[in-house]
């Protein structure tokens, strides 16, 4: 069964040059390309929830991590649930939020935050 991609919103993408961001969170930015996907999917809900979880002590010191958020399948059926992985960079796991209801509209987004930069693998 093929898995829809949030990349799939901007083929072709290389980067950007503008970063953003967020007045509860002064300290990190995003750069266009997650900007793009949260305007066509409305999903700014997943940045400042990347934001929140920095303050979180398993993330504490942690200045490359790799986030995948991806959709629950029962019986090769989708369902509305989505787990949300951290890990760093070498497939070790430092968070796991599972999300019981979400809209997203895709079944996978992959997405890296680098020195508190909220960016996608294209982009960096």
């Amino acid at each position: 069964m093929s898995r829809t991609n949030a990349l799939s919103l901007i083929p072709g993408y290389y980067g950007g040059e503008n970063f953003y961001k967020n007045p509860l969170f002064p300290n990190f930015v995003y750069t266009e390309g997650i900007r793009e996907i949260a305007e066509k999917s409305n999903s700014f809900w997943l940045i400042v929830d990347i934001f929140c979880f920095q303050l979180s002590t398993e993330l504490k010191n942690q200045s490359f991590q790799v986030w995948k958020l991806e959709r629950v399948f029962q019986e090769d059926k989708p369902t509305t649930s989505f787990m949300l992985f951290c890990e760093d960079g070498n497939e070790k796991t430092l968070l796991v939020r599972k999300y019981d209801i979400s809209n997203f509209q895709f079944d996978m987004y992959h997405i890296w935050f680098v020195d508190n930069t909220l960016l996608l693998p294209v982009e960096y």
